[in-house]
């Protein structure tokens, strides 16, 4: 399986998690304990009340049939939540590029052989914190499914809370076409599990692990985006480059 392929698929699950809302599931009621659904409802107006946030990203993926691991993609992420800007670096050996926030316009750098820039809006009633923001949106996906309170642990030092999430993800359930030629023809999301970690004296996000299971011609393969927050209320500017705005693709780069 394309490695490739997988992070967008993970990278598009994380992105529309917003967007996706509450899955229709299996039938069953999903089980969440009510300390974790506090401790979430908590982070989230926490995250919401902050000035600014900084953080980095990894993913990777392991293929079954070998057990090989590949990190594909690492990126780092400055936010303003008080103005509504972010500028998001990636690179890879397949991908690499900028993606840049102002309020509710996004503007992203687009891969070869196209160039340029892609534009696109997020819609005004969607919260601005789960749709333009990485933190926000691993928030938001454990608004479905299980969710559990497992805990307190060191991570790096801090004292943090573990929420343990399984999003539910019946809706995207067959991606295969939606992000361009490089998507499997059909590649399911068979399973996800997520692990966010909460500083127990601010209330705030400080680490998650988000792993996906996906099938595709026969093969099966588990990304894990792994995200840690590097501090909050530092001062943070971002400014679009003029290229981004001179003369974007207006719904997004070809293939997004």
């Amino acid at each position: 399986m394309h490695g490739k392929a997988l992070l967008i698929v993970v990278f598009a699950t994380v992105l529309t998690a917003g967007c996706i809302g509450a899955f229709s599931g299996s039938g069953d009621d999903p089980v969440r304990e009510q300390q974790a659904e506090n401790l979430l409802e908590t982070a989230q107006d926490t995250l919401a009340a902050a000035d600014s946030y900084e953080a980095e990203a990894t993913a990777a993926v392991t293929v079954s049939a070998t057990g090989e691991s590949e990190q594909i993609v690492s990126g780092t992420e400055r936010v303003n939540l008080t103005d509504r800007t972010g500028v998001y670096s990636v690179s890879g050996p397949d991908v690499s590029g900028d993606v840049y926030i102002d309020d509710r316009t996004m503007y992203a750098e687009c891969p070869d052989p196209w160039g340029g820039w892609g534009q696109e809006t997020i819609p005004e009633d969607a919260t601005w914190t789960d749709e333009a923001t990485t933190v926000g949106s691993m928030l938001s996906l454990l608004e479905t499914g299980d969710l559990h309170y497992n805990g307190t642990e060191l991570r790096d030092g801090t004292e943090a809370v573990v929420l343990v999430g399984s999003p539910d993800v019946t809706a995207a359930d067959s991606v295969g076409g939606t992000a361009g030629p490089d998507i499997p023809s059909e590649a399911n999301i068979e399973d996800a599990t997520l692990r966010m970690w909460i500083d127990t004296e601010t209330d705030r996000p400080i680490a998650s692990v988000y792993e996906v299971t996906v099938t595709a011609d026969d093969e099966t393969a588990t990304a894990t985006l792994r995200t840690e927050a590097l501090g909050y209320d530092q001062p943070v500017s971002v400014s679009v480059p003029r290229e981004a705005t001179a003369d974007p693709r207006v719904g997004g780069c070809p293939g997004a």
